[in-house]
């Protein structure tokens, strides 16, 4: 399912081995309840998927947040490399230009990055 339509779930089952388990978590399960157990074990059980659902949705967002900021970064630094290499500058100088055309532009500095690898790119063309 998408990020977005992921909801806790929940494995009642009669095969309680390791193996079965394992394979649950695997496939998405957020917790496993044996059948034959009460109803306090199974709000238990309710409350645990629902922690871990929330934990590894919250997991997931980090982990896209720090993947778009590694692209981020990376993309900048490609447009400081162009920049230094075409107008014979120093690193800082490159990200101060950068910096300044985005503060100019109302745009996030990524945005005016692209835009320097993207110009490059045609212009090798």
């Amino acid at each position: 399912l998408p990020t977005d339509q992921r909801r806790p779930t929940i494995l009642i089952t009669e095969d309680g081995s390791t193996d079965a388990i394992h394979q649950a978590v695997a496939a998405g399960v957020n917790a496993c309840v044996v059948v034959g157990v009460n109803g306090n074990r199974i709000r238990s059980a309710i409350d645990l998927a629902k922690a871990n659902f929330s934990n590894t949705r919250g997991l997931r967002e980090e982990l896209d947040e720090a993947r778009n900021a590694l692209r981020d970064r990376k993309v900048i630094e490609r447009a400081k490399g162009i920049i230094m290499r075409e107008r014979s500058l120093d690193e800082d100088a490159a990200y101060t230009l950068l910096r300044t055309r985005a503060m100019q532009r109302g745009v996030r500095l990524v945005a005016v990055a692209e835009m320097v690898v993207e110009a490059a790119e045609v212009m090798q063309l």
